[in-house]
């Protein structure tokens, strides 16, 4: 979703020179456990939209929107 909504990697050291094209998954999930939260950027994009995002990408899978409530527009609709 971030890639799509920004055109980069969500995670900055990925975007560095220094990183091969192709990460290993091990080297993929290190990245996303050393590093904060992802956001989307402030003023580029609805509230709404932040708001989903922000609550798809929570680290804590407890706190995180799971399948089913993806999967249920009546109960969580957002408009973007």
């Amino acid at each position: 979703m971030m890639k799509l909504a920004t055109g980069k990697l969500p995670f900055a050291t990925l975007n560095t020179n220094e990183r091969n094209s192709v990460l290993q998954p091990i080297e993929l999930m290190n990245v996303i456990i050393e590093e904060p939260q992802i956001k989307l950027p402030m003023g580029q994009f609805s509230q709404n939209l932040i708001d989903f995002v922000n609550r798809c990408l929570r680290k804590m899978p407890a706190l995180r929107l799971s399948g089913q409530d993806l999967l249920c527009p009546d109960q969580n609709r957002h408009q973007f």
